[in-house]
């Protein structure tokens, strides 16, 4: 306070600031200081405004301690998704790995129950990881650690890819999926997310495809 009473005295404008006071109870309180200098009687002179902002600024000290105890919270949820889904990606690929193993062990055997529980157990294991890579894309993005990187991908390498990961899915309700994009069709972006959103197209597709239906994916630019 004395500070800004000697800059104001040199000719310097001091804007309104926030101070803690000691009042003759015993108690500090906070107040908005406003002054302005004035010639009083031929002598330099400041004129002072106070107001009590007590309330306001505990408030706001609450406000404060609260969005920090949100961020930890937040922080903390975000880190704990993130171990899940990293924890929870291998042992799905094991159960992949084993129905594929399993698959290739019946080879030509006649046997439609097997393979009826085969298609089921693919079935389950690719929603499950569908809703895995979902959960572990949108915790990056809540941390703020979702990196996009911009480069030249095939399109129908993309979407084979994909169909290829939904066959068993397919074959569960008898759907056939059609890959018709142009070969040389390419664009720039993520790889990554051009995965995942292919990826959610089919699901979604095979999920609301009638048995014995089709699927086909194109592509076409648009001149």
């Amino acid at each position: 306070m004395k500070r800004n009473y000697e800059r104001r005295l040199k000719g310097e404008i001091i804007p309104a600031y926030d101070i803690r006071i000691l009042t003759k109870k015993g108690e500090y309180k906070w107040f908005v200081i406003n002054a302005v200098k004035i010639d009083w009687q031929g002598e330099p002179a400041d004129l002072v405004f106070t107001q009590d902002i007590h309330e306001r600024k505990m408030a706001e000290f609450k406000l404060h301690e609260k969005t920090n105890e949100l961020e930890k919270l937040n922080n903390t949820k975000d880190r704990l998704l993130s171990i899940i889904g990293h924890d929870l990606r291998n042992p799905l690929n094991n159960i992949n790995g084993f129905v594929f193993l399993l698959e290739k062990a019946l080879g030509n055997i006649n046997n439609p129950k097997a393979q009826k529980y085969i298609n089921a157990i693919y079935q389950s294991s690719s929603t499950l990881s569908e809703l895995l890579e979902n959960l572990l894309a949108w915790s990056r993005t809540q941390t703020l650690k979702l990196k996009v990187n911009i480069e030249k991908v095939n399109l129908h390498e993309v979407v084979k890819q994909n169909i290829t990961a939904f066959v068993h899915n397919a074959n569960f309700k008898s759907i056939k999926l059609h890959n018709r994009v142009d070969n040389s069709h390419t664009l720039n972006a993520d790889k990554a997310m051009l995965h995942t959103m292919i990826r959610n197209l089919i699901s979604n597709s095979i999920k609301f495809t009638p048995k014995d239906g089709e699927i086909i994916i194109d592509s076409y630019y648009d001149a």
